[in-house]
């Protein structure tokens, strides 16, 4: 009986290690992933504000360029109302 006994104990022990380095195999897994998250995050705030600083620099020289004397494209002129 002593032998079975211990024989489950040394089973629930490995059991109770497994289960502690799957536990710490999904926990640094959840946490690089968390990482990248922010990576990724943080690069497309930068690429907005990229956009919106090119859309600015964009409608400036569009602006320059109509006061210039450029023609409207056509493909602006049939969007407009008339």
């Amino acid at each position: 009986m002593r032998a079975v006994v211990m024989q489950q104990a040394n089973a629930v022990e490995k059991l109770g290690l497994e289960v502690t380095d799957h536990r710490k195999f999904a926990m640094q897994a959840i946490e690089e992933s968390r990482g990248e998250a922010r990576v990724w995050k943080e690069r497309c705030v930068i690429l907005e504000g990229q956009r919106k600083m090119d859309a600015h620099l964009l409608e400036t020289f569009r602006q320059k360029a109509y006061h210039a004397g450029a023609a409207i494209p056509d493909v602006l002129l049939q969007d407009k109302p008339r």
